[in-house]
């Protein structure tokens, strides 16, 4: 035997050579394994073999049509198929759209959407403004990248603390008598005690209290993801331009910014919309007994809150289907309407 020699034109490996009786020289080789080049080295897999029509292709098709059809397709199609039902426990007849009928003419419903924009409008823009603001801080102020990295660690510890949790603190805090901790903050300054929970003037403002923190949290920890991925060319070219710092974030940094700004906008909402936990923990009424109160004269009776009283407490299924569906098609076209208008002034700016 005389060698080991690649011959990457034909790609054949030879793996010796042997001399006959004859003087003539054979050559044996032979051709790689699946996977190994000519060189002896691992292969790259084409890119064709992630194709539908390769194996590779076949089963993530199958696994994601798995996935979506008992995740998504047959809960939704079961969900549209008990809003057209007067659905109540094993009951079930057939009664069309008339859910939909009585939803839009159910007063109760009507307060409930109220109430949940009112709740919105005194969470989302405060959280996202505090959360641009903060996100800008921690990005600009702070040079050192391990203290903006533990800062923003520190203000994403709300988000993922549990919505019960929170909820049962900020409970204590708005006690309405003197010993709770707001109250005697405020008696402390010479004010008077507030019935925050208990009143209906302040009872939704208890609520929105809960959020503020988690939400601006959530909105800086985006924003602060949006800058980081900005290009700094563009901010530096307008640094050399003469321009100041607030120039720049409000003619540089906070056009570019729009699609984050979208973002957070929608995922702000949505959670807004979706309020459901501070209302039984905070003013549900007694959860021991399950009494459905939804805050002092409804003061505090979002729509979820509503979908759940008519879902598990009054088992109107079909009801609670239809007042889901809405609430789904609703978020789903602010969405893409956010997400249209994001667009067309980013191209615009």
């Amino acid at each position: 035997m005389v060698g080991r020699t690649a011959v990457p034109a034909t790609g054949l490996v030879i793996t010796g050579m042997t001399t006959t009786t004859d003087g003539i020289q054979a050559v044996s080789s032979r051709v790689p394994t699946r996977g190994v080049s000519a060189w002896g080295g691992p292969v790259r897999r084409s890119r064709a073999a992630w194709l539908p029509g390769s194996t590779t292709g076949r089963v993530v098709v199958i696994g994601f049509g798995t996935y979506f059809g008992l995740v998504v397709a047959i809960p939704m199609g079961f969900l549209a198929w008990t809003s057209l039902q007067d659905a109540f426990l094993l009951r079930n007849v057939f009664i069309g759209l008339n859910n939909y009928s009585a939803l839009l003419a159910d007063p109760i419903v009507l307060r409930s959407f109220g109430v949940t924009l009112e709740y919105a409008a005194m969470t989302v823009p405060l959280q996202v403004v505090l959360g641009f603001g903060l996100a800008s801080l921690l990005f600009y102020g702070i040079r050192s990248s391990r203290i903006r990295t533990f800062l923003a660690g520190f203000f994403f510890l709300p988000v993922v603390t549990p919505v019960a949790v929170i909820a049962t603190v900020w409970k204590f805090v708005l006690l309405p008598t003197e010993n709770g901790l707001l109250n005697s903050i405020i008696v402390a300054v010479g004010g008077q005690p507030v019935h925050w929970l208990v009143s209906p003037e302040t009872a939704l403002l208890g609520l929105a209290m809960t959020h503020w923190i988690p939400g601006t949290g959530l909105a800086a920890i985006l924003f602060l993801a949006g800058l980081t991925a900005l290009p700094r060319e563009v901010d530096e070219a307008a640094c050399i331009d003469g321009a100041g710092p607030l120039a720049r974030l409000r003619f540089v940094t906070f056009p570019l910014m729009i699609p984050t700004v979208a973002l957070v906008w929608i995922v702000e909402l949505t959670s807004a919309a979706q309020m459901f936990v501070p209302v039984l923990v905070m003013t549900g009424g007694d959860i021991s007994t399950f009494l459905p109160k939804g805050g002092p004269d409804f003061a505090t009776h979002t729509y979820v809150w509503n979908l759940y009283l008519n879902g598990f407490q009054y088992y109107r299924e079909g009801f609670a289907a239809a007042l889901s569906l809405v609430l789904l098609a609703g978020l789903l076209v602010l969405g893409v309407l956010q997400l249209k208008l994001a667009r067309r002034y980013t191209h615009v700016t």
